[in-house]
């Protein structure tokens, strides 16, 4: 099976860079997942979707450019410790020991990002070598908002292979300055689902009710946690460097009670956790296309205006006057999980002869809301996170 996730921020980035990695910041960026993830969820009762380290990584950049208070309580929310004077340096260590930027075998992993500044704006000499050094950012230069777009378009396009044609954009959605951030993740599992045995069944809603989706069945040995509330199933890729985890309850209404307590289960040890166990797994066949606006997703941080010119996030801009803006605009990401991609050789795809009902097999259906995410086994870093809980929203 194939799987790829793409996603686009207009305000985004990444960094790549030292040879030795100083300072592990998966444990930072998987919680600062979870407090992202209880925002996106407050006010959205459907599917959700987001790169945790893409964001993280966003938010890294403000970071860098900014001071006073508002580098404090980015600092806070991003759990960089204080004082760390060494921060761009190390967490480019551990970007680069994560391999962002990877093409191999059946795996295409790339993480690129681009500063759009205004002709206009003066950039300061620090923070415009930093971007470059610390951060691998393209900086491009625009003359007017039409001239913008363009270049946007032509840039996600080229960082995405063609996978975004291009994003819809007005004119009065942006400022001067502009951050796009391209995520692109492409890997066959090692256990794929034939088509021949999709079918079609019964999902049920949050609210009980259900509707009407394909499933693609798979029986066999799987690595899986199965617990008195819960049940996980890992699907390994390919190059194995790469989990794709899927965490369900064993009763439909205890969905919100999983959500509650995401935090609390560790699922970054899942990788080793996971044992191999007969299952006869049901997986719904989907695609969510998920648009979120960063700026409402930011709220929580204090101050509330850290945008601002005054909250002091402008001071690597040196003719940044009051009209001036840097944008968070809307982000979407898209993750689809179907049969699609090379069939998996014989000793990867385990199918047994025997009736659905045997007893040796565990039945796993998650034919009600779950939660996924994947895995960078080497670092345990949390690269997307979502949940799953209607076919039709």
């Amino acid at each position: 099976m194939k799987k790829y996730y793409v996603l686009f921020c207009l305000f985004c980035f990444q960094t790549i860079i030292p040879a030795q990695e100083k300072y592990n910041y998966s444990e930072s960026v998987n919680k600062f997942a979870f407090d992202m993830y209880e925002q996106l969820i407050k006010n959205n009762d459907g599917n959700v979707a987001f790169s945790p380290l893409g964001l993280y990584t966003a938010l890294a950049q403000l970071y860098i450019g900014s001071y006073g208070e508002a580098r404090d309580e980015i600092g806070k929310a991003l759990y960089i410790e204080e004082g760390n004077e060494e921060f761009l340096n190390d967490f480019g260590c551990f970007l680069d020991s994560i391999g962002i930027n990877r093409n191999e075998e059946s795996l295409t992993l790339s993480i690129a990002n681009a500063l759009l500044v205004n002709s206009n704006i003066k950039l300061d000499d620090w923070y415009r070598g930093s971007v470059k050094k610390y951060l691998h950012s393209e900086i491009l230069r625009f003359h007017a908002h039409g001239d913008a777009i363009e270049k946007i378009n032509n840039w996600v396009r080229n960082r995405t292979n063609e996978n975004i044609k291009g994003i819809p954009i007005t004119h009065e959605k942006f400022g001067n300055i502009l951050l796009v951030n391209s995520f692109i993740f492409q890997d066959s599992l090692e256990e794929g689902f034939r088509k021949e045995k999709t079918f079609t069944d019964d999902f049920y809603l949050p609210d009980g009710s259900k509707i009407s989706q394909d499933f693609m069945y798979g029986r066999g040995l799987f690595h899986g946690i199965i617990r008195e509330k819960i049940f996980v199933v890992k699907l390994p890729y390919k190059t194995g460097s790469h989990d794709l985890f899927l965490i369900s309850t064993q009763k439909k209404k205890e969905f919100n009670e999983l959500e509650v307590t995401i935090r609390d289960l560790q699922i970054t040890k899942f990788t080793r956790w996971a044992g191999l166990k007969s299952i006869d797994l049901y997986l719904p066949k989907f695609q969510i296309d998920f648009n979120y606006n960063f700026a409402k997703l930011l709220e929580f941080i204090e101050p509330k205006n850290f945008l601002s010119k005054d909250a002091g996030l402008n001071h690597s801009f040196a003719d940044l006057d009051k009209k001036g803006k840097i944008n968070i605009i809307s982000s979407k990401i898209i993750f689809k999980l179907n049969e699609d991609g090379d069939k998996p050789s014989v000793e990867k795809y385990i199918e047994y002869d025997m009736i659905c009902d045997d007893p040796i097999f565990t039945q796993l259906r998650f034919n009600h809301p779950f939660i996924y995410f994947l895995v960078e086994k080497k670092t345990g870093t949390l690269l997307l996170l979502g949940r799953y809980v209607n076919p039709g929203n």
